[in-house]
């Protein structure tokens, strides 16, 4: 859900939709990143407590019509002149026999208007964050499209936005080894680990970059 704000020019400014002051920001882990370079309006994170980044087409606005308070004191004064053109035509043909019968038989059909098919939750399909491991090099998204490697598999589970492999990738985890901090590690090592440390790896703030990494043992598909 965008808060109202957006990047001014292409720093990290930031300015509100109203104008106000930016004197507060509460952005997630990483971010703000402007991944590709048009991450320009600020987002609540998926998350549900930080802010990120993101595109103009993952914007959820609301809009809240403007609010009249109701008169504080009503009118003491009845209105002192009738209606002078009362209605012309009588009704012709009331109801001369009310029904006398029960309904016996209820109504067998559904509503035709009703859904017969659950709302599918739509995906969202994201690149890791995090920097690939190799050759003794860190790389991201954006250099595995430049350096042409988005034609391997693994690169697509990594980076599926980037390499256009949403269909495939979106709900899967990384087969890469990423970084964090000095370290680095595979999405392998969430699945050796107990489910609730597993759930409070991929809920935490600052952790909040794993669930587009791993997204298979952090559930974002079934969420």
């Amino acid at each position: 859900m965008w808060v109202g704000g957006y990047r001014t020019g292409s720093g990290n400014d930031f300015e509100w939709e109203d104008g106000s002051s930016w004197d507060y920001d509460n952005w997630a882990y990483g971010q703000p990143d402007n991944l590709n370079g048009n991450q320009d309006h600020v987002l609540i994170h998926w998350s549900g407590s930080m802010w990120d980044d993101s595109t103009p087409d993952l914007l959820l606005i609301c809009l809240f019509a403007d609010y009249t308070s109701p008169t504080a004191v009503p009118s003491m004064s009845p209105t002192i002149i009738p209606t002078t053109a009362p209605s012309i035509e009588e009704t012709v043909a009331p109801s001369a026999s009310p029904s006398m019968e029960e309904t016996v038989a209820p109504s067998f059909a559904p509503t035709i208007l009703e859904s017969m098919i659950p709302t599918e939750a739509s995906i969202i399909c994201e690149d890791s964050p995090l920097l690939i491991s190799h050759n003794g090099g860190s790389f991201n998204c954006n250099q595995v499209k430049l350096g042409g490697f988005c034609d391997v598999l693994a690169a697509q589970s990594h980076c599926p936005v980037t390499c256009n492999a949403c269909d495939a990738y979106a709900c899967e985890n990384s087969m890469l080894t990423w970084i964090v901090g000095t370290q680095t590690y595979t999405c392998d090592v969430l699945n050796q680990l107990p489910p609730q440390t597993v759930e409070a790896y991929c809920n935490v703030d600052y952790a909040s970059i794993l669930p587009f990494t791993c997204r298979a043992s952090c559930g974002v598909c079934s969420n």
